[in-house]
């Protein structure tokens, strides 16, 4: 490369490398900003997350207890009752109690299942974090060559110049320098 028009390769690096340092920075800025408040959204996405589960057993725990619980004690006592009986068999009485039994069931298996997509998204959220942490690593390992880059210039120009001045001093023509 003659002409001073035509630039470094090393320069060509390293203006890429700033073009991916700033596309990093945006990236690190979007999501390494307010610390505060992503600590206080991932713990209570776990207060949630274990709510949500011991919501899901007390369901489940609600099933054996209920018919001592208002209002659902009526049912026992609507297939034992002999004016019920005469209207409504007690079989479908019991059925309809199963059937509130398994209705409360699946919504405590709806709650147990929110529980778990809840920390499938707090596991997403995590992978990303520790993939922007790996980004601020190849950010910081730009940085450095970038700055290896500038110090292989600056060592070339001080080799360029003490060529050019030895051969100044050996009367010889002057080398071109190529990286500049």
């Amino acid at each position: 490369m003659t002409s001073n028009d035509e630039q470094n390769p090393l320069q060509e690096i390293k203006d890429k490398n700033l073009e991916s340092i700033g596309q990093l920075n945006e990236v690190l800025n979007k999501t390494l900003g307010n610390k505060f408040g992503r600590a206080i959204g991932a713990g209570f996405s776990i207060f949630t997350e274990y709510f949500l589960y011991a919501l899901a057993l007390c369901v489940l725990v609600f099933i054996f207890i209920m018919d001592k619980v208002s209002p659902f004690y009526l049912l026992e006592q609507m297939s034992t009752s002999m004016e019920v009986q005469k209207v409504i068999s007690p079989v479908m009485i019991q059925d309809f109690a199963v059937v509130v039994k398994v209705i409360i069931g699946l919504v405590a298996f709806l709650i147990f299942m929110y529980g778990t997509s809840l920390r499938k998204i707090r596991k997403y959220k995590d992978s990303i974090r520790a993939s922007v942490v790996e980004l601020k690593d190849v950010r910081d390992d730009i940085i450095g060559n970038n700055k290896r880059i500038d110090e292989l210039n600056e060592l070339s120009d001080k080799m360029m110049a003490s060529a050019n001045m030895m051969a100044y001093e050996s009367k010889v023509e002057k080398i071109p320098n190529d990286n500049k």
